[in-house]
């Protein structure tokens, strides 16, 4: 029996190849790869429509060094404890309907699994509106976004989702 890292190995290298749609269609015997995605940026558009400080970007912070994966963007939600973010090919950009900013907020190391433990915790909270003290907690946070925005778009964008 193969062992996981070959079969890893064997799909980063097909992934590599850029042979276009092979790796959308590998399987577990239920979903193929393309599905699983599919769905994610589905359930990702919805949820982040409906929630506060969200945003998208076609830019990295730091573009000149760190350039955006070709044919991708970014969308993230700003959280206590830092931003949880989710790259997507362009053609899902219309999906999300959150605010656009010009550059997404300074990477700040985040994991795939501290960007699920963010969101677990957001949603621990019961509720989707910040009071003041939270809102400061939040602050340090959306310093980024707002950086990207006028002043108006900023407190439309703050105020929305304040108690």
């Amino acid at each position: 029996m193969r062992s996981v890292e070959m079969i890893n190995a064997d799909i980063k290298e097909l992934r590599d190849t850029k042979i276009d749609g092979i790796t959308k269609d590998i399987s577990d015997g239920y979903h193929t790869f393309g599905e699983c995605y599919a769905h994610r940026a589905v359930l990702t558009a919805a949820l982040f429509r409906h929630i506060p400080f969200t945003w998208k970007s076609k830019h990295h912070y730091d573009e000149e060094n760190n350039p955006m994966f070709d044919g991708m963007f970014i969308v993230g939600v700003t959280t206590p404890d830092g931003c949880a973010t989710y790259h997507y090919n362009l053609d899902k950009w219309d999906m999300f309907k959150i605010p656009e900013i010009a550059n997404a907020p300074k990477f700040d190391g985040h994991t795939p699994d501290d960007v699920i433990n963010r969101i677990v915790k957001y949603f621990a909270r019961g509720v989707l509106t910040y009071d003041n003290d939270e809102l400061m907690k939040l602050e340090p946070h959306l310093q980024d976004v707002c950086e990207c925005m006028s002043i108006e778009e900023q407190d439309i964008y703050i105020h929305t989702w304040i108690k």
